[in-house]
């Protein structure tokens, strides 16, 4: 189980009996964090720029561009959603919009569902 301490940039680890694991730095600030069982972390930012960021040791991608709303400022509070793992992939459902999307490790959409509302 992963906790995510947003204003400190850090995810903290506890087993499933409540006791503390280990504790990891992030240079961004984390939304949601997950990590598959490989070991590829996906985690949600609350960076302006991208809304994701995948990482597989030191090979750290961002991906999915934030939209600007029509005043130039990032619409990425629109965006907030869940993440959650399949395999090695990311999968997506936003909040705001009927629709579940799985992305691959390569940052390729593997599908795309609309969702009943």
């Amino acid at each position: 189980m992963d906790v995510v301490d947003n204003s400190a940039r850090k995810v903290q680890f506890f087993a499933m009996d409540g006791s503390y694991l280990r504790s990891e730095s992030t240079s961004y600030f984390p939304v949601r964090y997950n990590v598959t069982g490989g070991g590829r972390v996906y985690a949600m930012t609350a960076q302006f720029e991208y809304l994701f960021k995948s990482r597989m040791g030191d090979d750290i991608v961002a991906f999915k561009s934030v939209p600007q709303d029509p005043n130039g400022m990032p619409g990425d509070g629109m965006l907030l959603g869940h993440l959650a793992v399949n395999k090695e992939s990311l999968v997506y459902p936003p909040i705001n919009f009927p629709v579940i999307v799985q992305y691959t490790p390569s940052r390729a959409v593997a599908y795309a569902r609309s969702t009943p509302d």
